[in-house]
């Protein structure tokens, strides 16, 4: 692969270059591993793309915070014989890996034979942090139960019947009652995946009963932080395969069946769960002794292509203001604008004109306070119906008041132009902030002629 891409990127700069079949050339290549000896040609291992993004920085320092506070309630830093961890592992009734042979040079057909497919078996194994190991369980598919299926087992280990052969709510539950019977005495950490088949409610009680708390790894991390698959479970296929090529050695027909897995499950389970092995994968896992930085740098590099930096807070742009940011205060008596007419008996006027600015919103609860001016010559009428008082402004009527209080006086004030009126948002009387700004109206001529002609008209 790394040919092809060496070719692109000479053809995509147009750089001369003696390579043809859309390849770079072999010798290129020995010679590039030549000039940088820090590189090896090496098998690269799948890796399922959920493992892939499960395991970040985030999951495993939650995992390891949860981890320490259950180990510090139950008291057990110092007591390692109580932290167990369980696993399942299945295993085929066959090879699992291709087996290398001796043969002549040229043949091009070189054969193994031996059943491609065999049957599948689970083996639960349990083990404490000191190297302690629980008996395990082996789990055979199918319904009839057989005594012949236990020959040759491990000493003390127990073989149930499932339907697929893999673990269930019913049989975890046994699992549990078994354990119970190796277990020391006092609270117990029991760590393991998270599967389906590990919850339910009488997984639950069955713990309590025992006094066991359960401790679920984080889904998709069992590759980094399960003791088991980490040291134990490594191992555990390659002396498999040995066990039973030497099984098959004096058996021509070469099968292998439940009754006589023993034979070959034995060996491979004493070889795997050594004390060196067990204590070795809580080591790497950081449970005993607890390190929670014991997983490397590297193990997060797969995640690296996937990470998000989340923004904060801080960091976020800010957001237009709108109308609900601006503070509104109640109007009172002494905030009220003023009426427009005196008289009581006078109509209440409004200007006809169509060219006046409209008035600022009344849910700012704003007041107007016009300004004196001496350019109003409108006079009042000696008649019994006299004409509603003009507003001292440059002929506008003002805004009636929206609320109930009384009224309040047009307020003069000083050192404005006569083309200018004050707008301001008066405190409320239990304390709030008052704020002022002026707000430039221009009266327009017309306006005040027809306020004008019809004060005449009315007389």
């Amino acid at each position: 692969m790394i040919r092809c891409y060496v070719f692109e990127y000479f053809e995509k700069n147009n750089c001369q270059h003696p390579f043809t079949s859309n390849l770079a050339g072999e010798k290129w290549f020995r010679l590039f591993l030549n000039r940088h000896p820090q590189l090896r040609h090496r098998k690269a291992q799948a890796m399922n793309p959920a493992r892939a993004q499960k395991l970040n920085r985030f999951i495993v320092n939650d995992h390891f915070t949860k981890l320490e506070q259950a180990i510090i309630d139950l008291d057990l830093f110092d007591k390692p014989d109580r932290i167990f961890n369980l696993d399942e592992k299945g295993c085929r009734l066959s090879l699992h890996h291709q087996q290398r042979v001796i043969a002549l040079k040229g043949n091009k057909r070189v054969h193994l034979v031996a059943p491609e497919h065999g049957e599948n078996v689970t083996v639960v194994a349990c083990v404490s942090a000191v190297g302690g190991v629980i008996p395990p369980m082996i789990i055979f598919k199918g319904k009839n139960r057989k005594q012949q299926f236990s020959h040759d087992l491990p000493p003390l280990a127990c073989f149930e019947m499932a339907e697929k052969g893999s673990m269930t709510n019913e049989l975890f539950v046994k699992l549990l009652q078994h354990f119970s019977k190796f277990k020391p005495q006092g609270s117990i950490l029991l760590i393991f995946d998270g599967a389906k088949c590990h919850l339910s409610i009488d997984i639950l009680e069955e713990a309590d009963r025992h006094n066991i708390t359960l401790f679920c790894l984080p889904s998709n991390t069992t590759h980094e932080l399960q003791p088991l698959d980490t040291a134990v479970f490594h191992s555990f296929e390659h002396h498999w395969d040995q066990e039973v090529l030497n099984f098959w050695r004096n058996r021509p027909q070469r099968s292998l069946s439940k009754d006589v897995v023993g034979k070959v499950f034995t060996p491979v389970w004493t070889k795997c769960l050594t004390m060196a092995n067990i204590q070795s994968g809580f080591r790497k896992c950081g449970i005993y002794p607890f390190n929670n930085d014991a997983i490397p740098e590297h193990a997060f590099a797969p995640s690296e292509v996937t990470q998000m930096d989340i923004a904060t807070a801080d960091d976020a742009p800010p957001q237009p203001s709108t109308s609900q940011d601006n503070p509104t205060y109640p109007l009172t008596s002494q905030d009220a604008p003023p009426q427009s007419s005196t008289s009581q008996d006078a109509p209440p006027q409004s200007s006809t004109s169509q060219d006046a600015p409209p008035h600022p919103s009344t849910s700012q609860h704003l007041s107007f306070q016009p300004s004196t001016s001496q350019d109003a010559p409108l006079q009042p009428s000696t008649s019994q119906c006299p004409p509603p008082q003009p507003s001292t402004s440059q002929g506008l009527l003002s805004q009636p008041s929206i609320n109930q209080g009384p009224p309040t006086q047009p307020s003069t004030t000083q050192g404005q132009s006569p083309r200018q009126s004050t707008v301001s948002t008066s405190s409320s009387t239990s304390g709030s902030p008052h704020l002022d700004f002026n707000l430039i109206m221009k009266t327009p001529t017309k306006a005040k002629k027809k306020t004008v002609t019809r004060a005449k008209s009315i007389n």
